[in-house]
């Protein structure tokens, strides 16, 4: 019988070999490493019931992606953790390691690259019971929160004290902070605020041996190397992080969409860059294409639809919010940009979480239901799944166009048809959503995945700046790093020299 070895390991970054005396199956491991966890952590911590591992199978990355194969059986974790103190994580750590089991971190579950995937001979920690807000310091402006804390409950705990995060994703009442950290997620107002990773100022976490460290929140340092950046965007392979010490901020006076329309995408995109030469860089910005099949049309590659839509989104004192607007507005006319009503853009920024909702609502929506409502034109036979995938680039400006059109002839050579793409928060930060029916479309939309991240790479660029690598980009992240690639294979086995922290994912 095999010996237990976790899904991906190689090159000393995984467990016991074919002729270790100790190794274990699954099988056999499930019930012993369950009930030492039970006696450990209490039963009311530890499940290993058949819903909750399915639930914990996966994260947003479903079969609709183009990875038809996904099944929910094949990533079951051994047990799942729901720890609500450090101490239970650091004990789960201890209790893993010592039966040389991996662990998954698990969140929200709103993962779009399978960063939270499960492992069949692993243990998933879910932190959605470490959820509370510890200590708010509201003069130094600095919460102390865990990690299950999602970004909305955040909000409504900071807003009788007249703050808010920086940090507002698609998935704002899903998405954990450790979620979003592990993956130095982007939010719709990165433009006057960064990344998640840019709130963190401080954080506590346990490491792969099970020990607890602390590293003090701080505004700036100059103490050598950065650990709390190290750890963000990591994706739960170097440490499980348990506290975070976040910067929150006053909520404005004033935030305000303002929506225009060009004849091009390409005029829209040259007045962009006007705007951020001149200083009148937003706190939100989508300036994008939609092009959704109608009904009889799913086959072509585009109906021709060039017209592009700018959302254009300043904060801040009234005064300098309307100013920053009617500079903005003359540009725009200047750049061949016509207004939009008002209504139609609270409409449009009222609505940046919708898609999200209907995720959170219905189980049928997070396996691709939706894509029927967005594209009626698909066809609905058993046999041509519709498939749906997207990239998000990285790239210097004057790069973008360029890229653009690398996008647009990738996906006419792969047979797909491109319904969204645009630029987001800044005009180097490129998205493109495609669709592809069909038997072959899996074979097609990874063609595209490649030749995409190629050339975000070639274009001197980064192939995903947005939901991280998971298991969806790590083909090409040896290409990303270049000769950096053995530098960060270093600091993983220097930081977890066993693999058990999410092994498969990154390294």
């Amino acid at each position: 019988m095999e010996p237990f070895r976790a899904e991906g390991s190689n090159g000393g970054l995984g467990h016991s070999s074919p002729t270790d005396p100790n190794a274990m199956t699954p099988r056999r491991m499930k019930p012993i490493l369950a009930n030492a966890l039970v006696r450990r952590l209490g039963r009311e911590r530890v499940s290993i019931a058949p819903d909750d591992l399915d639930r914990h199978a996966l994260d947003a990355r479903r079969a609709f992606r183009g990875f038809l194969s996904l099944t929910r059986v094949r990533h079951r974790p051994l047990a799942v953790v729901y720890p609500s103190t450090a101490r239970h994580v650091a004990e789960t750590v201890r209790l893993c390691r010592e039966h040389r089991a991996p662990l998954i971190a698990f969140g929200g579950g709103s993962g779009l690259m399978g960063s939270a995937s499960g492992c069949a001979d692993g243990v998933t920690v879910d932190f959605t019971r470490m959820n509370r807000l510890l200590d708010l310091d509201v003069e130094s402006q600095i919460v102390l929160v865990q990690p299950g804390l999602t970004w909305a409950r955040l909000n409504e705990e900071l807003a009788p004290h007249g703050l808010e995060s920086g940090h507002d994703p698609w998935t704002v009442s899903i998405a954990t902070i450790g979620g979003a950290v592990a993956l130095n997620g982007l939010g719709y107002l990165a433009g006057r605020y960064g990344s998640a990773a840019d709130q963190v100022l401080g954080l506590s976490a346990v490491a792969a041996d099970g020990s607890v460290f602390r590293i003090r929140p701080a505004r700036k340092r100059s103490v050598g190397p950065d650990l709390p950046r190290l750890l963000t965007g990591s994706e739960g392979t170097l440490a499980l992080v348990t506290e975070f010490s976040l910067a929150v901020h006053p909520i404005p006076e004033l935030r305000r969409p303002a929506l225009y329309e060009f004849t091009t995408f390409e005029g829209g995109f040259r007045c962009l860059l006007r705007l951020f030469s001149q200083g009148l860089a937003p706190t939100s910005l989508d300036l994008g294409v939609e092009d959704w099949p109608g009904p009889g049309d799913h086959a072509t590659p585009t109906s021709g639809v060039h017209t592009a839509r700018l959302l254009l989104v300043y904060d801040g004192h009234t005064e300098v919010v309307e100013a920053h607007h009617r500079r903005a507005a003359r540009l725009i006319a200047d750049s061949g940009g016509r207004p939009l009503p008002d209504s139609e853009a609270q409409a449009e920024w009222g609505n940046r979480h919708a898609v999200a909702e209907m995720w959170r609502a219905d189980p049928a929506v997070r396996d691709g239901e939706w894509l029927r409502f967005r594209a009626p034109g698909a066809p609905a036979e058993s046999n041509a799944p519709l498939l749906f995938d997207y990239v998000h680039a990285c790239l210097p400006p004057s790069h973008l166009l360029p890229y653009r059109k690398s996008t647009h002839d990738v996906a006419r050579r792969c047979g797909l048809r491109i319904v969204q793409d645009g630029v987001w928060i800044r005009p180097d930060l490129y998205s493109a959503a495609y669709l592809a029916w069909g038997k072959d479309g899996p074979r097609r939309l990874a063609r595209a995945r490649r030749d995409l991240a190629r050339a975000a790479h070639a274009a001197g660029g980064s192939m995903e700046y947005v939901h991280g690598v998971g298991v969806h980009l790590k083909p090409f992240l040896k290409k990303e790093w270049g000769s950096a690639w053995n530098l960060m294979r270093k600091i993983k086995r220097a930081l977890d020299p066993e693999g058990l922290l999410n092994p498969g994912k990154l390294f």
